[in-house]
């Protein structure tokens, strides 16, 4: 499975003003490779586990 862009966390964080401090909910199927990603750009916890 190929990552996403470093280019697409860096929008995402500037444009929706991402950051240690910011609450997110994320519902939907899939992977949860950006969820990952995030999670560890951010410095927060997830409230449930992630499948690996």
């Amino acid at each position: 499975m190929a990552a996403y862009p470093d280019r697409l966390y860096a929008i995402l964080e500037r444009v929706c003003g991402l950051g240690s401090e910011t609450t997110v909910l994320e519902v939907g199927p899939g992977t949860g490779q950006a969820s990952r990603e995030l999670l560890a750009r951010g410095g927060c916890e997830p409230t449930s586990p992630i499948s690996r």
